[in-house]
């Protein structure tokens, strides 16, 4: 997922269609199927100067380096995902020219967020399975 500029929607990219369709429910501007599109291409188009933020989510390690390209000077790139027990590398000299932020979350929030995401599931205001991409399209489509 990438954001171009402060208060903007986020423009986002996946591979998984499902991710897509989900991301287009919460009013993305743009939603891009990395299998499809070449993601440089249409990102540069929308934002040539490269996009704020970038959140890497998916856990695909040939994917760290795409994503940095992504980000312009002085931008974020957020390693959202779990990319194995062995080393990842990655070019070096793109991010440290860039002067890029990376960011390696790595909790849900404790038990605060997990409190406020039951109580909202519980009064019907958010659906589990509209905001997990790892579930299947008919327990999306059944909460629509």
């Amino acid at each position: 997922m990438t954001q171009s500029t402060a208060g903007s929607a986020p423009k986002v990219l996946g591979r998984i269609s499902q991710q897509l369709t989900i991301a287009k429910t919460l009013e993305t501007d743009f939603a891009f199927d990395g299998r499809a599109n070449d993601i440089a291409e249409e990102v540069e188009r929308i934002t040539p100067e490269g996009t704020k933020v970038v959140l890497e989510c998916t856990e695909i390690p040939q994917c760290i380096d795409p994503a940095i390209a992504l980000c312009r000077e002085h931008g974020s790139l957020v390693w959202q995902g779990h990319y194995g027990s062995e080393p990842v590398s990655m070019h070096f000299i793109r991010p440290h020219g860039r002067r890029l932020r990376m960011f390696f979350p790595c909790d849900d929030g404790w038990q605060p967020w997990r409190r406020a995401v039951v109580k909202n599931m519980a009064m019907g205001a958010m659906y589990y399975a509209s905001n997990s991409v790892r579930r299947s399209a008919h327990d999306i489509s059944a909460h629509q």
